[in-house]
């Protein structure tokens, strides 16, 4: 059994978006294990150049990049912001979309295990502060690792809203580097159910595509009239 191996880390959990709407009611899964597949091996692919380490399941998985032997540690977060652009592009070349959350911490991980409170705080805020197709990191989170200024002028700071609406996070908010095509699959996607169905699926996109435009500057041209 190989020696468990402790250090800070920033912490990336990520998972497929709107995964239970998609294997509700199927019955061959083929549709959705060959491009996972196929995307997990591009995540493999990548762990060297990129520095992380990966732990994938299911519809999604962990990647730590630990930081001890880093000098300047703007340079992991460039990595991370940058990997995390990519994988939302990888998945949006295989009809899928992702969501996710980055923290930072104390891990601890073997071949076959990952534990630290980073690791569950992660899964957390991907699960209250993300309802949309985005990878969020709390600014809360990275200036344990740096001072926000020294970071701030490159990336842009926003009011993310929680599940129920009752909360805000600031977060930096990662979109696919493509994100004309991003947009324009979600509101495919949102035109497509809603007129061919399933229903839950229609309202499912409508509601993430109104989010999205009404949420982030970026996509306000696209907005219906």
């Amino acid at each position: 059994m190989s020696k468990p191996r402790t250090a800070n880390c920033l912490t990336l959990f990520f998972d497929t978006f709107g995964f239970s709407e998609l294997v509700t009611g199927m019955e061959d899964f083929s549709s959705l294990i060959e491009p996972l597949l196929s995307i997990w091996d591009w995540v493999e692919s990548r762990q060297k150049s990129s520095g992380f380490v990966p732990f994938l399941f299911s519809d999604g998985g962990y990647l730590i990049y630990p930081t001890e032997d880093i000098t300047d540690k703007r340079d992991v977060l460039r990595q991370c912001f940058a990997d995390a652009s990519r994988l939302m592009d990888e998945f949006l070349r295989h009809q899928l979309f992702v969501r996710g959350a980055v923290t930072y911490g104390r891990v601890s991980w073997t071949e076959r295990l990952l534990v630290g409170d980073a690791v569950v705080r992660a899964a957390r805020l991907e699960s209250s502060f993300c309802p949309g197709p985005f990878i969020i990191i709390p600014v809360k989170e990275i200036k344990e690792l740096l001072s926000a200024e020294e970071f701030i002028a490159e990336y842009k700071v926003t009011k993310v809203p929680d599940k129920q609406k009752t909360a805000t996070a600031q977060c930096y908010v990662v979109f696919p580097v493509e994100d004309t095509l991003y947009i324009e699959a979600v509101i495919g996607n949102a035109e497509r159910f809603t007129t061919d169905g399933p229903w839950r699926h229609g309202r499912f996109w409508d509601e993430t595509l109104t989010f999205l435009l009404t949420n982030f500057p970026q996509f306000e041209k696209w907005k219906r009239k």
